[in-house]
């Protein structure tokens, strides 16, 4: 049964049931009148309550649809003007031509003497006729409209009438004056079975019954129309005929770049979706625990089938706390492209939530309960959350809106929920303080990951990742790791620590310097077509690495109060650390004076000894050129500090 089917199907139970308004709630209009035109040719219209004054009937007259005039006509059939303009030509008046005005057909609905005739109205846009609820200018003829929708689902219930009033919603804000008598049905995306069908038939209607649709690509195709209605998918389908006489050779790439570009196009016109290209994510960085772990979950996502049968959930969501340029946004990126197949793709979705106030009652919470479905319309994917702390930081200490609470309520239920197809939500946060304990609590997010403060061995990967972008304008072979060591070691000379898009900085501005020194000559040649880039040698690129290091202040030179405060915070709450290799050991640390024991090269236990040893010894490591250990007693001296100032750590962890 599609979806369609199952949509009318429903609502011929429901209108059996007594409900007055059904409100059929879909991003797609098309949809939503074809359940509506559906229903009415599927179902024999019968009175749900047989009296005398009832009648049997099918006919026409009593399938109406409400016009933006205020008039109603017989469903499909076309909007002629003549019919509905008002005869004296004002069109605020009740004085229409040949069709009766909604006025009249809902008076029908609740008169004694018609009220039991089998009534269907379908209004497109409610807010059109009652007005908004927000507003203190409604007029009367909008505020009568409503009380007549309202005493038509009260006569209902008791018995009284047989109308059924089809409210349509694509915005998902719902009416909360009729909500005591409506009953929304959310018509759902097609399923991968019916995805199938739509594809076979629509190739089938373009290409001849001998299209050459093989069922591996029909497959393919449908997993990445997944989260598409059918006339967006028939529309695919026939650009994609249009524009190549055989859109399904090569692998059918034309008809999958089109599906590509059409969702991008979908997720784009819901409000706070964002669709994120992945084609560019490369490697990733040091986080090797944090790694494998989503390469073991990845499992789940690349053979959903057998992770059902073996009982093996796939995660719902992991929540990333570190410090600015740490790799927590790329890392979506990477995950993203992790979790595709050669079959399928796992699309990246930013969600922003914040963009979803609104200034209407229920507006927000409409815009995020229609997000949330759009995302689970495309899944499986990977849904991003960038600093989630921005959204909800003060949200259960009364420092939101009432929209705000009811958002992060809803948006905590929807983690909770079961679903068919798995979606990964990866949720970063800058500063965790101002996050509410529903989100930090072990439970809520499969896992908790602190990204770190990037040792010597991370900064070097990632050195390696940048440098080898730049290898095509370098001569000859270069020593990439030779000028990654010579680099943290004039870093840690001078005790400038860096973090991921510190490094992608640096190196990006150093190339810069190299090309503002080439001569004119060379860059006029360059400008040419086909023309070769000039290369630099490495003794160059060492220079301007070294030179651009020394001269920019990285994030550690502006907040180390900021990354010791950051660190204490996530020892406290038992975040897992993302990388293998830590600059602090979290085990060793005192959290009443903030010092740490069994260190190497530290011999005092006394806290007035304690903060001049540390910085002793991050002076020495500083002139021998240990990076971590310069690093590592310039955290440890400020961690002491700061705990010093507070009389120890009072954290809440709740």
């Amino acid at each position: 049964m599609g979806v369609i089917e199952k949509t009318i199907h429903n609502m011929t139970e429901l209108d059996a049931a007594g409900w007055a308004i059904i409100t059929l709630r879909c991003d797609n209009e098309a949809d939503i009148r074809r359940s509506v035109e559906g229903y009415v040719h599927a179902k024999t219209y019968e009175p749900k309550f047989t009296t005398k004054t009832s009648t049997q009937s099918n006919h026409p007259t009593n399938i109406k649809e409400v016009t933006g005039m205020g008039t109603v006509k017989t469903i499909s059939k076309p909007f002629v003007w003549t019919e509905h303009a008002p005869s004296s030509g004002d069109d605020g008046a009740l004085d229409y031509g040949a069709e009766p005005a909604l006025m009249n057909y809902l008076l029908k609905c609740v008169d004694p003497i018609s009220r039991m005739e089998h009534r269907l109205l379908y209004i497109p846009y409610l807010y059109d006729i009652i007005g908004n609820p927000e507003r203190s200018d409604r007029t009367a003829i909008q505020l009568q409209y409503l009380y007549l929708l309202r005493e038509i689902g009260v006569q209902k219930k008791l018995g009284l009438s047989n109308a059924l009033i089809v409210i349509g919603c694509m915005d998902g804000i719902l009416c909360s004056e009729l909500r005591e008598y409506t009953y929304v049905l959310d018509i759902d995306y097609p399923d991968k079975e019916e995805l199938l069908q739509i594809i076979r038939q629509t190739c089938r209607e373009c290409a001849g019954m001998a299209s050459g649709l093989e069922p591996s690509i029909a497959n393919e195709l449908a997993e990445a129309l997944r989260g598409m209605h059918k006339d967006e998918i028939v529309s695919i389908i026939h650009l994609a005929y249009a524009q190549s006489e055989n859109p399904l050779e090569h692998h059918a790439k034309s008809l999958f770049d089109a599906a590509k570009k059409a969702k991008k196009q979908r997720i784009a016109g819901v409000r706070g979706l964002k669709w994120i290209d992945t084609d560019s994510a490369g490697e990733v960085g040091g986080l090797e625990s944090l790694q494998r772990w989503i390469r073991t979950k990845s499992k789940t996502f690349l053979y959903p089938h057998a992770a059902l049968l073996q009982k093996a959930v796939a995660p719902k969501g992991v929540l990333l706390a570190g410090l600015p340029g740490c790799g927590k946004t790329h890392l979506a990126k990477y995950t993203s492209r992790l979790l595709s197949s050669s079959e399928s793709s796992v699309p990246l979705l930013q969600l922003d939530l914040s963009s979803m106030l609104g200034k209407w009652l229920g507006e927000a919470e409409a815009n995020c309960e229609m997000a949330l479905r759009a995302v689970e319309g495309v899944a499986p994917c990977v849904l991003l959350i960038d600093e989630i702390e921005k959204v909800f930081g003060g949200v259960t200490e009364g420092g939101s809106s009432d929209a705000m609470m009811h958002i992060f309520s809803s948006f905590l239920d929807w983690m909770q929920k079961e679903r068919e197809k798995p979606i990964l939500v990866i949720a970063t946060a800058n500063k965790t303080e101002r996050l509410p304990p529903e989100l930090k609590r072990k439970g809520r997010f499969d896992e908790t990951f602190f990204t770190g403060i990037p040792t010597a061995s991370d900064c070097k990967a990632i050195l390696r990742i940048h440098l080898k972008k730049k290898m095509s304008v370098m001569v000859g072979s270069v020593d990439i790791d030779g000028i990654a060591e010579e680099l943290l070691s004039v870093a840690a000379h001078h005790r400038r620590f860096m973090n991921g898009a510190d490094i992608e900085t640096i190196i990006n501005a150093a190339f810069c310097t190299l090309f503002a020194e080439l001569k004119d000559s060379d860059i006029s040649a360059a400008e040419a077509d086909n023309a070769r880039a000039k290369l630099y040698s490495s003794d160059d690129v060492k220079t301007a690495l070294k030179n651009e290091l020394i001269s920019t202040r990285s994030y550690f030179d502006s907040n180390l109060e900021g990354v010791a405060r950051y660190w204490i915070e996530m020892n406290v709450l038992d975040f897992r650390d993302a990388g293998d290799k830590l600059i602090l050991p979290n085990n060793n640390f005192n959290r009443q004076t903030g010092m740490f024991t069994g260190i190497e090269g530290l011999s005092t236990n006394s806290p007035k000894d304690y903060e001049n040893q540390t910085k002793t010894l991050a002076e020495k490591f500083a002139t021998e050129r240990n990076y971590d250990k310069a690093l590592q007693f310039t955290l440890m001296r400020e961690i002491f500090r700061q705990v010093q100032r507070a009389g120890g750590i009072h954290y809440d962890t709740k």
